[in-house]
């Protein structure tokens, strides 16, 4: 399982990247879900890469995350350094 960093979840130039990496990996959004936790929001997305699952979180002040199978995480982040 790996976890990859993205910055500030109210990083909007970190979000477009992600989202220009999901549609190059023809990633297939599966589920959103969305809470409050005291003062945490946390936003979540699930999406299927190939045969796995990976989770997009964007939480107040941890930032966006991306965990997931090792594989499709490291082929998200090939993406990601365009």
């Amino acid at each position: 399982m790996a976890t990859l960093h993205l910055g500030s979840e109210t990083d909007a130039t970190a979000r477009r990247r992600l989202k220009a990496a999901l549609r190059a990996v023809n990633a297939k959004k599966l589920s959103n879900s969305w809470g409050v936790f005291g003062s945490q929001e946390v936003v979540g997305h699930d999406y299927r890469i190939g045969s796995s699952i990976v989770r997009v979180e964007a939480e107040t002040d941890m930032g966006i995350s991306v965990s997931g199978d090792d594989a499709a995480v490291s082929m998200l982040a090939s993406h990601l350094s365009d």
